[in-house]
């Protein structure tokens, strides 16, 4: 099982990867209406900065702390999951309002 320094390690690498991914975008590129209805580049960063900021922080936070489940078992999809550090290919739709999850004025300079 990864160490939490481990992880954070693991984290800054896929971090560089974005950032690195970004560059060849201008701000306008990002926030250009996706043609086949889905989210757009920016929505995308969007969802991963606050699902881990507001999500997973928080939640890996608390379990360190509280070591809750710790003897429980992975799920078959936790398995999946922890094995190949992602989650399986799966396409998720949502509704497009949902997806907008905070207006031009609120959205993050990259």
């Amino acid at each position: 099982m990864l160490t939490p320094q481990q992880s954070w390690e693991d984290f800054q690498e896929v971090y560089q990867e974005w950032l690195q991914a970004l560059e060849g975008y201008s701000e306008m590129d990002l926030w250009r209406d996706n043609p086949d209805g889905g989210w757009n580049l920016g929505q995308v960063y969007q969802h991963i900065i606050n699902g881990t900021l507001n999500y997973q922080i928080l939640v890996v936070q608390e379990l360190l702390t509280t070591q809750e489940d710790a003897d429980k078992p992975l799920s078959e999809l936790g398995e999946i999951s922890y094995r190949d550090h992602a989650f399986p290919p799966r396409k998720f739709q949502v509704h497009r309002e949902s997806a907008n999850e905070a207006d031009l004025s609120n959205k993050i300079m990259l």
